[in-house]
């Protein structure tokens, strides 16, 4: 019976601990990767929260709707309060009062349930839960 050249069991149990050392490293990449997506997915959580928190608290969006309201280019707005929407319609002949009417709702975090947008008219529908 011939016996195993111990070289061979060297060389074999160095390529093991290789292979074994390169799949720990893939698997190290995998796990950060993963934990990055999982970082960025609880941010995107925590916003949407604090977005959600905002859209249905009907005391901050009046709120935001009377600091536009007060607004000495907007004094044609009329605010109609409902139980789950607030509708708002701004009449004017200058259309630079209009976009920046529709700039400053856009900037806002409101739920726009409808947008209906004229030549000299903007009314809008926003949604409150």
């Amino acid at each position: 019976m011939k016996r195993i050249n111990p070289l061979y069991l060297i060389l074999l149990f160095l390529t093991l601990v290789f292979i074994s050392f390169y799949v720990l490293q893939d698997k190290h990449k995998q796990l950060n990767t993963t934990f990055k997506e999982y970082q960025n997915i609880q941010q995107k959580a925590q916003t949407y929260k604090s977005l959600k928190s905002k859209w249905t608290n009907k005391n901050f969006v009046n709120k935001e709707i009377q600091k536009i309201s007060k607004n000495s280019m907007f004094k044609n707005i009329s605010i109609n309060n409902g139980k789950n929407k607030i509708e708002l319609s701004l009449q004017s002949d200058n259309p630079k009062t209009l976009e920046a009417f529709i700039n400053k709702i856009l900037n806002k975090p409101f739920i726009i349930k409808k947008m209906n947008i004229q030549q000299k008219n903007i009314s809008l529908q926003l949604g409150v839960k």
